[in-house]
C-alpha cells in the first residue's frame, strides 16, 4: 500500500474538515447556534458597535447604545479585530458560519504543522487524525477567535524562532495572532508556557534565545496595542467593571472543601472546562500509559502532563487566592485566575 503523502493528508483533512460548513449555509438561518456565551450578548455588541459609528472605539468615553441606556465604549472590544472585519464584511449569519470555519481551519493547520515540524516527522495519519481531532472541536469562537484555535499554530512560530528559524511567516503569526484573539483569556496564560519553554533551552544550550524573547516582547507588545480600550478602562476610568461587586466565593457557596477539590481535579482531568471545548480525555490518559509501558519517556510529555495537573489543581485552588486577596487588590475579585485550563484541549491532544 502506497504511503500517504503529508501534502495528500492536508488537505484531505482540510476537505473533511470543511464539508460541515455545505449544510449551515444551505439551512441558513434555520441551523442549530449554541446562545450560551455566544448569541446571548457576543454576537449582538459586534452589531451594535457596527452600528454605533464609533467602532474602532478612539473617542473611549463615547456610549454605545442598546444596553443599560448606554454603555462607555471603552466596556466593549477593541475595533482591531479580525472577527469585526468579517462580520463588517458579510450579512450576520454568513459572517458567523465564515468565522466558524476560518477558526477551525486555522486550529486543523496549526496543529498539523506543528506536530509535522516539531513532534511527529514519520506518521502523517497519526498526524492528521490529531489535527482533525483540535479542529473540530467545539470552541467559543465569536468572543475568542483562535485564542484556543490559534495555540499550536502559535507555538509552532515560537519554536521555529527557537531553532534560528526567522523566516517572515513566523514573526507574522505572531504579529497577527493579537488581532484575532482576546487578551484576558491568552496572554496571562500562555506566557509562562513560552517563559518555561525559553528557560528550558537556556539551561539546555547555555545560550540565551533572542529571537525567542523578541517573539514573546512582540506578541505581548501588540496584544496591549490592540486591546487599548481594556487597558484604558483598567488603569484610568473611573467607572467600576461589574465584576469588581461580584463575590464569587459566595456565588459558589464558599470555600472549596477538600473533597471538592479533589472531585474538580478528577473532572479536570477527566475532561476539559466546557468554555474551551469538552474533550474527553481518557483515551489520552490510556494511551499515556502505554507510552510509559514501553519505556518511551519523553521530557515534552513529562512536562505537559506536569502541566495539565497544574491546571486541574490550580482550579479549585485558585479560590483561595482570590478569597485572601481580593479585598486588598480588587484585580484578584475582578481577574479569572482560572483561566490555565484555556489551554487544557490543545495540550491533551499534543501529549
Amino acid at each position: 500500500m502506497k504511503k500517504l503523502s503529508s501534502k495528500t493528508c492536508f488537505f484531505g483533512g482540510g476537505l473533511l474538515l470543511t464539508i460541515q460548513y455545505i449544510f449551515w449555509f444551505l439551512l441558513g438561518d434555520d441551523s442549530y447556534v449554541l446562545i450560551h456565551d455566544n448569541l446571548d450578548h457576543e454576537f449582538v455588541f459586534i452589531q451594535q458597535l457596527l452600528n454605533s459609528g464609533n467602532f474602532f472605539g478612539f473617542d473611549l468615553n463615547g456610549q454605545i447604545d442598546g444596553v443599560m441606556n448606554g454603555i462607555p465604549r471603552n466596556f466593549y472590544r477593541s475595533g482591531f479585530s479580525f472577527t469585526f472585519l468579517i462580520f463588517s464584511l458579510f450579512p450576520p449569519f454568513i459572517a458567523y458560519v465564515t468565522h466558524h470555519m476560518i477558526v477551525h481551519l486555522i486550529g486543523y493547520l496549526g496543529m498539523f504543522v506543528l506536530l509535522k515540524k516539531h513532534f511527529i516527522q514519520k506518521n502523517n495519519l497519526i498526524v492528521l487524525g490529531i489535527s482533525l481531532c483540535f479542529g473540530l472541536l467545539s470552541y467559543y469562537h465569536i468572543q475568542y477567535g483562535i485564542s484556543i484555535a490559534g495555540q499550536p499554530i502559535l507555538l509552532y512560530a515560537f519554536l521555529n524562532l527557537l531553532k534560528n528559524n526567522i523566516k517572515s511567516y513566523n514573526w507574522f503569526i505572531i504579529l497577527f495572532f493579537p488581532f484575532f484573539s482576546f487578551l484576558p483569556v491568552t496572554l496571562p496564560f500562555f506566557i509562562p508556557l513560552l517563559v518555561i519553554i525559553g528557560l528550558n533551552s537556556y539551561f539546555k544550550e547555555k545560550k540565551f534565545p533572542v529571537k525567542y524573547s523578541l517573539g514573546i516582547v512582540l506578541l505581548c507588545g501588540v496584544n496591549l496595542l490592540v486591546e487599548f480600550n481594556l487597558i484604558y478602562s483598567i488603569l484610568f476610568s473611573d467607572i467600576q467593571s461589574h465584576r469588581a461587586e461580584w463575590d464569587k466565593i459566595f456565588l459558589n457557596g464558599g470555600l472549596p472543601k477538600f473533597k471538592n477539590i479533589i472531585q474538580t481535579v478528577f473532572d479536570k482531568l477527566k475532561h476539559t472546562h466546557y468554555h474551551v471545548g469538552t474533550l474527553y480525555t481518557i483515551p489520552t490518559i490510556i494511551a499515556v500509559f502505554l507510552f510509559y509501558f514501553q519505556k518511551k519517556r519523553s521530557i515534552i510529555v513529562n512536562f505537559i502532563l506536569i502541566f495539565l495537573l497544574f491546571e486541574a489543581v490550580w482550579y479549585p485552588l485558585s479560590d483561595f487566592i482570590t478569597y485572601g486577596l481580593r479585598q486588598e487588590i480588587s484585580f484578584f475579585n475582578t481577574f479569572n485566575l482560572k483561566r490555565f485550563y484555556f489551554m487544557s484541549p490543545f495540550l491533551w491532544l499534543l501529549v
